[in-house]
């Protein structure tokens, strides 16, 4: 397949756009389980939390010393993460919980708390690069490959967001979730605990962003400035799909990961995020509350 590109003729193979669709659909699938979290704190609590991706960063720091120092095997690395993460989540809870319904006050508050753990993570560990050693396998399915790592990423990622949708729609701890999402006054007025419900939630969105962290730093470099990347790719991905909506956080971060990857084979790589910022814009002029927002 021939393609004109500022006047250059190039030459793009359909395995190459298969491979970029794939990596794209891999990558929205992870992004999805960041994406969710911050929804979760945003419906739960009414606040964005800004620091989200410092928790990934976290995550992909204490995956990197796990499996450095202690080789831990790293389908192991995924329920230390979220064990290590899950406590953490509900003292940040009590930090987050002032802003409660303050829109200004959360980004202010969690802005801040980013700023100390990018800084906290550079004197610690210092801003060198650093990647885990971890064996890769190459798969073949037919005339395509994958490495083992992304398959790895994918099928956790998709039993991930699974098991949210199956807990948020058909237990009752989920259903309380939701219940207090949609007007907590009315929650606890029908026996729920409010606040040990929003405790819960935000745990485990900091668990899962731990455990997206373990994720991420097998295919990626750590270091103490990757969080804010992430924090604004993942709410990219939310805004798009819709503030607060779940479903709408899958579709929106499968949407801009595809988008993101699929340019990179029309474009130079480094532009391809430019393309998911684009689709962000016109998604918010044609519908200001996202595909899923109410």
């Amino acid at each position: 397949m021939w393609k004109f590109f500022w006047g250059v003729c190039v030459m793009l193979s359909p395995t190459l756009l298969i491979a970029s669709l794939i990596h794209g659909i891999i990558l929205g699938c992870l992004y999805a389980v960041i994406a969710i979290g911050m929804n979760l704190i945003y419906g739960i609590l009414g606040a964005k939390n800004i620091a989200h991706g410092d928790f990934v960063m976290l995550g992909m720091f204490a995956a990197y010393w796990l499996i450095t120092l202690y080789n831990v095997n790293p389908f192991l690395m995924i329920p230390i993460t979220f064990l290590i993460f899950l406590p953490i989540g509900f003292i940040y809870t009590r930090l987050i919980g002032k802003t409660l319904g303050d829109m200004t006050g959360s980004i202010l508050v969690t802005f801040g708390l980013s700023t100390i753990l990018m800084n906290m993570a550079r004197i610690v560990w210092g801003a060198d690069f650093r990647s885990p050693s971890v064996p890769s396998v190459i798969i073949s399915f037919g005339f395509m490959s994958i490495s083992n790592l992304y398959l790895l990423i994918f099928i956790v990622a998709i039993i991930l967001t699974i098991a949210l949708h199956i807990f948020l729609t058909k237990s009752k701890v989920g259903t309380a979730i939701r219940a207090t999402g949609q007007d907590a006054e009315a929650a606890s007025s029908l026996g729920i605990n409010i606040r040990w419900i929003r405790t819960l939630t935000v745990g485990i969105a900091i668990g899962l962003a731990g455990v997206c962290g373990s994720l991420f730093v097998l295919i990626y470099y750590t270091h103490p400035y990757v969080g804010i990347s992430v924090t604004l790719t993942a709410l990219m991905m939310c805004v798009v799909g819709g503030l607060g909506s779940v479903k709408g956080a899958f579709i929106g971060s499968l949407i801009i990961g595809i988008a993101q990857n699929l340019s990179g084979a029309f474009i130079p790589f480094g532009l391809a995020p430019v393309v998911g910022f684009i689709i962000f814009l016109l998604i918010l002029i044609v519908r200001p509350k996202g595909l899923f927002g109410v």
